[in-house]
């Protein structure tokens, strides 16, 4: 009967440790989901794009720059300077949406390592709670054997003259032929 509860209880550690590492598998996906998420190439080619046009631009301002010290013209240095802001807020633009998927990659976390807790909670009551169902089964299992054997016994007699065990009712001993009350 005990091989019965030991395999049992094998069983469920089996499952427990089933359940861990599933959800550790569910986590650790999660976590890579939105990490793939953030580190997007297209970001990191954007970037190098606008700093390319901003390397450009400052160039460009400065040839004009210089061109009008040399020439003693004055250049039209506006329309680069505008486009130097629009660069400059492109380049805030991409931070921001870099600071927002970093926002969304720690809460993606959070809420997987808070999933992950509230699993193992939750197998850990299972297997808590099944092993006391197999406790009360255990001890219901341990009274009716008990039960059973008083009753067995109740229902023999034992000879007095050659100990042979009779069953309850028998009027003389078949062995040594000694009549019973």
């Amino acid at each position: 009967m005990s091989d019965f509860f030991d395999k049992l209880s094998k069983q469920g550690k089996a499952l427990w440790e089933s359940a861990v590492s599933t959800a550790s598998d569910l986590a650790e996906s999660a976590k890579d989901t939105a990490n793939d998420l953030i580190d997007q190439g297209k970001d990191k080619a954007e970037e190098l794009k606008l700093k390319g046009q901003q390397k450009d631009l400052f160039l460009k301002l400065g040839e004009l720059v210089f061109n009008e010290v040399v020439s003693g013209e004055e250049a039209d240095k506006e329309s680069v300077i505008d486009e130097l802001k629009d660069v400059a807020a492109s380049l805030l633009a991409l931070d921001e949406k870099r600071a927002a998927a970093l926002a969304a990659k720690e809460a993606v976390e959070e809420t997987v390592e808070e999933t992950f807790e509230e699993a193992e909670e939750t197998v850990e009551e299972a297997v808590e709670d099944a092993a006391d169902t197999i406790d009360e089964i255990k001890d219901s299992i341990e009274e009716a054997i008990e039960s059973v054997e008083d009753k067995a016994e109740e229902a023999t007699i034992t000879c007095p003259v050659c100990g042979v065990v009779l069953p309850a009712g028998t009027k003389v001993c078949p062995v040594c032929g000694v009549e019973l009350s």
